[in-house]
């Protein structure tokens, strides 16, 4: 989760602000992608002016838009995790 406060009204605290922590494990293209996602003013958000700006991120290269809802999604991998309580 990007944004973590120890508190409820902290965690709304960093959103407003746009203070937010992306793991080391996360790929540089999806890093860049959040970053760009996560602007404080709507505006300035990638791809709010032009949804082409978006769908040209790195993160989406490989991915053809135009025929998207007649593809197969990737097969999905054995990912566990485990719930745990805050």
């Amino acid at each position: 989760m990007p944004f973590k406060g120890k508190t409820q009204e902290l965690t709304f605290e960093q959103i407003k602000k746009g203070d937010f922590t992306i793991p080391e494990y996360v790929d540089e293209s999806a890093k860049d992608l959040i970053k760009k996602l996560l602007v404080v003013c709507p505006s300035a958000r990638l791809g709010a002016q032009n949804i082409d700006e978006l769908m040209s991120h790195p993160f989406f290269s490989g991915i053809d838009f135009s025929t998207i809802k007649d593809q197969t999604p990737p097969a999905s991998q054995n990912i566990s995790f485990e719930l745990t309580e805050a």
